[in-house]
Protein backbone atom coordinates (compact mmCIF):
# COMPACT_ATOMS: atom_id res chain seq x y z
CA UNK A 1 0.00 0.00 0.00
CA UNK A 2 1.53 3.36 -0.98
CA UNK A 3 2.54 5.73 1.78
CA UNK A 4 0.82 9.11 1.84
CA UNK A 5 2.82 12.19 0.90
CA UNK A 6 2.39 13.49 4.44
CA UNK A 7 3.75 10.28 5.97
CA UNK A 8 6.64 10.17 3.48
CA UNK A 9 7.53 13.78 4.29
CA UNK A 10 7.55 12.99 8.00
CA UNK A 11 9.79 9.95 7.45
CA UNK A 12 12.22 12.01 5.35
CA UNK A 13 12.38 14.75 7.97
CA UNK A 14 13.07 12.17 10.69
CA UNK A 15 15.76 10.49 8.57
CA UNK A 16 17.51 13.76 7.77
CA UNK A 17 17.42 14.90 11.39
CA UNK A 18 18.86 11.61 12.67
CA UNK A 19 21.65 11.75 10.08
CA UNK A 20 22.28 15.44 10.82
CA UNK A 21 22.86 14.54 14.48
CA UNK A 22 25.40 11.89 13.49
CA UNK A 23 27.21 14.31 11.19
CA UNK A 24 27.48 16.99 13.88
CA UNK A 25 29.10 14.41 16.18
CA UNK A 26 32.08 14.02 13.82
CA UNK A 27 34.26 16.46 15.71
CA UNK A 28 36.77 18.57 13.79
CA UNK A 29 35.48 17.45 10.40
CA UNK A 30 31.85 18.21 11.26
CA UNK A 31 31.60 21.71 9.72
CA UNK A 32 32.54 20.73 6.17
CA UNK A 33 30.74 17.38 6.42
CA UNK A 34 27.62 19.20 7.64
CA UNK A 35 27.68 21.54 4.65
CA UNK A 36 28.04 18.63 2.24
CA UNK A 37 25.29 16.74 4.07
CA UNK A 38 22.86 19.67 3.87
CA UNK A 39 23.49 19.88 0.11
CA UNK A 40 22.92 16.17 -0.47
CA UNK A 41 19.83 16.22 1.76
CA UNK A 42 18.34 18.72 -0.70
CA UNK A 43 19.69 17.30 -3.95
CA UNK A 44 20.08 13.54 -3.18
CA UNK A 45 22.86 13.04 -5.78
CA UNK A 46 26.31 14.54 -5.28
CA UNK A 47 29.37 14.95 -7.44
CA UNK A 48 32.52 16.43 -5.95
CA UNK A 49 33.12 19.17 -8.55
CA UNK A 50 29.53 20.44 -8.49
CA UNK A 51 29.35 20.36 -4.69
CA UNK A 52 32.71 22.12 -4.35
CA UNK A 53 31.55 24.89 -6.66
CA UNK A 54 28.16 25.30 -4.99
CA UNK A 55 29.56 25.22 -1.44
CA UNK A 56 32.68 27.24 -2.32
CA UNK A 57 34.90 24.56 -0.79
CA UNK A 58 37.89 22.83 -2.34
CA UNK A 59 37.35 19.54 -4.12
CA UNK A 60 39.62 17.68 -1.65
CA UNK A 61 37.59 19.04 1.27
CA UNK A 62 34.30 17.95 -0.32
CA UNK A 63 35.81 14.57 -1.22
CA UNK A 64 36.93 13.95 2.35
CA UNK A 65 33.54 15.02 3.68
CA UNK A 66 31.75 12.70 1.25
CA UNK A 67 34.01 9.83 2.32
CA UNK A 68 33.17 10.51 5.98
CA UNK A 69 29.45 10.53 5.15
CA UNK A 70 29.92 7.26 3.27
CA UNK A 71 31.67 5.71 6.29
CA UNK A 72 28.73 6.80 8.45
CA UNK A 73 26.42 4.93 6.08
CA UNK A 74 24.69 8.12 4.96
CA UNK A 75 25.97 8.25 1.37
CA UNK A 76 26.57 5.47 -1.13
CA UNK A 77 29.18 5.79 -3.87
CA UNK A 78 27.50 4.31 -6.92
CA UNK A 79 30.13 4.30 -9.68
CA UNK A 80 32.83 2.11 -8.15
CA UNK A 81 35.41 4.36 -9.78
CA UNK A 82 38.51 5.88 -8.22
CA UNK A 83 37.81 9.29 -9.82
CA UNK A 84 34.65 11.09 -10.88
CA UNK A 85 32.61 9.43 -8.16
CA UNK A 86 28.90 9.95 -7.75
CA UNK A 87 27.38 9.74 -4.29
CA UNK A 88 23.71 9.13 -3.55
CA UNK A 89 21.72 9.68 -0.37
CA UNK A 90 20.14 6.26 -0.85
CA UNK A 91 17.93 6.16 2.25
CA UNK A 92 16.31 9.46 1.25
CA UNK A 93 15.89 8.30 -2.35
CA UNK A 94 14.33 5.02 -1.19
CA UNK A 95 11.69 6.92 0.78
CA UNK A 96 10.88 9.11 -2.22
CA UNK A 97 10.54 6.19 -4.61
CA UNK A 98 8.70 3.84 -2.25
CA UNK A 99 5.60 2.48 -3.92
CA UNK A 100 6.64 3.58 -7.42
CA UNK A 101 8.20 0.29 -8.50
CA UNK A 102 6.79 -1.27 -11.64
CA UNK A 103 6.13 -4.99 -11.35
Amino acid sequence: MPTSAKATTRLILELVESHRTRVHALGRSAPSAARVFELVAREIVLTIPRAAKELELSQPTVGKAATRLQRLGILDEVTGRYRNKIYVYSDHLALLTEGTEVS
